[in-house]
């Protein structure tokens, strides 16, 4: 009897869990894709700065290429902060889809749907630790109501 309780959550739990995947793809994938870009960005400038200001001292046209990799820095720098930004917003767009979700259900009780909320509000890391909790809690309310 346990194993499919377990089964039912984990179910519903995937199904919740792919929603809010839908919900902030977006957002990931344009993250990822700065990331991607800004780390190269940020290795190469550094690398050809140190190389042209300490490897050709002698030369009096270092101007220019300092001034495109430094930019070539600023770049990537740049794309690394809106990633981060990206991040921020993922964070925050799956506390309002979980929060949404929890107020939407038609199981428990207003009590219990506050207490979850305001979890969730007062620390932000263990939104998902508090996701599954609900998750379970109102499954087990689920299965009551069915059995009656």
């Amino acid at each position: 009897m346990r194993s499919s309780s377990t089964t039912s959550s984990s179910e519903v739990l995937k199904k919740e869990l792919d929603k809010m995947h839908k919900r902030i793809r977006p957002l990931l994938i344009r993250s990822l894709l700065y990331s991607i870009i800004a780390a190269p960005l940020i290795a190469f400038s550094i690398v050809s700065v140190y190389y042209v200001l300490f490897r050709l001292e002698g030369t009096n046209d270092i101007l220019l290429p300092v001034i495109v990799f430094s930019a070539a820095g600023a770049l990537g720098f740049a794309l690394f902060r809106e990633a981060l930004h990206k991040n921020k917003e993922i964070k925050k767009e799956s506390q309002v889809h979980i929060i949404e979700r929890i107020r939407s259900s038609e199981f428990l009780d207003l009590h219990f749907k506050e207490k979850y909320v305001k979890h969730i509000e007062k620390s932000p890391k263990d939104m998902f630790k508090v996701f599954v909790v609900f998750i379970e809690h109102e499954q087990s309310i689920r299965r009551s109501k069915e059995e009656d």
